[in-house]
């Protein structure tokens, strides 16, 4: 039986040409159908169809850019192209392309009865010629190639039972008897349907070792076996450093989680598939696990949970960043999807603004048109690219409120205080990092608050001094050094000026 694929857009065209022949009968079968060009091009990739009926007009992918992406990937089958259009142009593209047959919907049952069997003739003959030249060995030796590859494809998709399928590794002496597997896969998009692509991938699997693999469209599907995970990551590392020199870019790798047993591949496949579709969140990463991805998660510094308004208040343009750097670390190591991330980052900034406007209504008053924001964020294309769109928005903010007035200035000194206290703080270096005189910028603060911004800073690092000494295990001199107070000794005559004992004595009152 010849095999028979038919792509359209529109069911019931699907279901009227499956019953317009007896396709049995001349010795056809339709092995599948698709509904839009991509899904089309993987079912004729995949089925190798000796004949596809094909829809010009359809979403995603035409017809014609169909056989023409087929024709390039080497399927040597025949088309028959289905329109409801009786435009020339298309019946000359698809003349170009080697296209048997150019029928009108609705199509007429006995034109399409003799392009059939005109194609059935050109079938028999060259299967006649395939015998003649020797040729069916050849084809026994593929097929047996495209068993095996099924197989592999039945373990990943989980499309036939695990019985079957255990089956299927016997007959075709497959090894797979280990304890432990991985799936990984490699993609890059850009490569799919390039000229090298074969080259390409016969470099990144060079020299690895217990692994079966499958070609998936753009992606390519690894099974690793047993312990072999740490030893061919290592090599997909250094030939993917080789493919990078020679064209360019490498491919993402990205592993799967590990799993136990053969039945279980599926899911190994399924969460390696879905990093894979998170390109998104990666930016410049070229190996992704989700071990890797914890790691990063429990890695991340405490200066993740500045608040980003208290940032712009006072106007650290490098708290701005590293806020919104940690922010958005989160969202990627938490794998959370574009359209979420995009959607948070516009209610935030809403959010922001309307808490802003409180305090300075006339400086937040326009500075950001909604709409125009939010079409810029749907526009990005990466995680960094966002990021460097809120830090340009956030900064342009701050440099509004920088114009508010005296009692904003110190309101800006109290919450940089309270942030900054564990370091070596000068009122001469917060000056110049909001723009005043230190001589000025101190008497502001005395007159507005009552007493000196060095008294301030005293009461700041004892009163967390007395939290460390309360909450935590610490030694006293470890408390000392963490709000602020280099010197043991300054650290006790402060904390007795301020709390009227040592800071032994307060732990010890305290407990």
């Amino acid at each position: 039986m010849y095999k028979v694929v038919i792509i359209d857009d529109e069911q019931t065209v699907r279901e009227g040409i499956r019953t317009l022949l007896s396709w049995e009968e001349m010795g056809f079968t339709i092995v599948e159908e698709a509904s839009d060009g991509e899904d089309g091009l993987a079912v004729v990739l995949k089925r190798q169809p000796d004949m596809v009926l094909v829809d010009v007009r359809m979403p995603a992918m035409t017809g014609l850019e169909l056989i023409e992406a087929a024709r390039e990937a080497g399927y040597k089958g025949h088309f028959l192209i289905l329109t409801g259009y009786s435009d020339f142009e298309y019946a000359k593209s698809a003349i170009s392309l080697g296209v048997r047959g150019y029928l009108l919907k609705p199509i007429d049952e006995d034109e399409l009865y003799r392009y059939v069997c005109d194609i059935k003739s050109d079938l028999d003959k060259e299967m006649e010629k395939k015998e003649r030249e020797g040729l069916v060995q050849e084809e026994k030796a593929k097929n047996r190639i495209k068993a095996r590859q099924n197989v592999i494809y039945n373990l990943l998709m989980k499309q036939e039972t695990i019985e079957i399928i255990e089956k299927e590794i016997k007959k075709f002496e497959f090894d797979y008897n280990y304890k432990k597997f991985h799936v990984i896969i490699l993609s890059n998009e850009r490569f799919y349907m390039d000229e090298d692509y074969k080259e390409k991938t016969r470099l990144i699997l060079a020299g690895l070792n217990r692994y079966e693999y499958l070609v998936l469209g753009e992606r390519i599907a690894l099974i690793i076996k047993g312990d072999t995970l740490q030893t061919n990551v290592a090599k997909l590392e250094e030939n993917n450093t080789y493919v990078k020199e020679r064209y360019g870019e490498g491919f993402l790798i990205v592993i799967g989680q590990e799993v136990t047993c053969l039945r279980d591949i599926c899911y190994s496949f399924e969460c390696a598939q879905y990093l894979a579709g998170q390109r998104f969140l990666y930016g410049t990463k070229n190996i992704i696990s989700m071990r890797l991805l914890q790691q990063e998660i429990e890695n991340k510094q405490e200066d993740t949970l500045i608040s980003l308004s208290d940032c712009m208040e006072i106007g650290d343009l490098t708290g701005i960043e590293k806020c919104i750097h940690g922010m958005l670390e989160k969202c990627r190591y938490r794998l959370m999807k574009e359209s979420q991330i995009k959607i948070t980052v516009i209610n935030n900034t809403i959010l922001l603004l309307n808490n802003l406007k409180s305090s300075y209504e006339s400086q937040i008053e326009g500075v950001i048109d909604i709409d125009s924001y939010t079409k810029e964020v749907n526009q990005t294309k990466s995680i960094a690219e966002l990021e460097s769109l809120i830090v340009e928005y956030s900064k342009k903010i701050s440099e509004k409120l920088g114009n508010a007035g005296t009692d904003s200035i110190v309101k800006k000194m109290d919450i940089f205080i309270q942030k900054n206290y564990s370091k070596d703080l000068k009122l001469e270096a917060i000056a110049k990092m909001f723009g005043y005189n230190s001589a000025y910028l101190g008497k502001t603060y005395k007159k507005v608050t009552g007493e000196s911004f060095n008294t301030a800073l005293d009461k700041v690092r004892i009163e967390n001094a007395k939290r460390l000494l309360q909450d935590t295990n610490l030694k006293v001199y470890q408390v000392s050094e963490k709000v602020g107070y280099y010197n043991i000794d300054y650290f006790y005559s402060k904390f007795k000026k301020y709390v009227g004992m040592t800071p032994k004595e307060f732990k010890k009152n305290e407990i």
